[in-house]
């Protein structure tokens, strides 16, 4: 992987893979200047991440890797959200994001306008998530991680 050198990791649309999470592949650096100059857009681990404009809109990801250096952060087209902790579990507000049900809100939020695609505040704050309790949401990611897990079971031995 590259290194420190190169500066800071700057992840955009092209970084949120389809599968939820982030995508390396090609990664996009800025200065370590300029990265020490923002005063925002800098990613936690667990943060979600959400392109907000483009042909991208939308898509969104978990931050659960271990970056190869310490220092990332979004470029302009990403949004980064981080829950209410009180009130909403960081990996249930992700997999609600992820959801078809949300998505298709966000899609008509994204595309009901003339021109290019894309989401502003105003628009993140109408999208609509169930919110039952946090032991409910709990038990509902411990639900969704198995059946990830049974999924990943079942396409190894298809591919095997």
């Amino acid at each position: 992987f590259p290194s420190h050198d190169k500066g800071a990791i700057s992840l955009g649309g092209e970084q949120i893979g389809s599968d939820g999470k982030v995508n390396l592949r090609k990664t996009p650096f800025v200065s370590l200047e300029f990265y020490k100059k923002a005063n925002r857009g800098f990613v936690k681990d667990n943060d979600i991440l959400m392109c907000k404009d483009g042909a991208l809109t939308g898509k969104v990801c978990l931050v659960d890797v271990s970056f190869p250096i310490k220092e990332v952060m979004t470029n302009e087209h990403v949004y980064i959200m981080r829950a209410n902790k009180n009130k909403i579990s960081q990996e249930y507000l992700f997999y609600c994001l992820f959801s078809k049900n949300v998505q298709d809100q966000i899609k008509n939020l994204a595309y009901n306008k003339s021109g290019q695609p894309g989401l502003n505040q105003q628009h993140i704050k109408s999208i609509k998530v169930p919110l039952p309790s946090l032991q409910e949401q709990l038990q509902i990611i411990a639900t969704i991680k198995q059946k990830e897990q049974e999924n990943q079971i079942l396409q190894k031995k298809n591919r095997g």
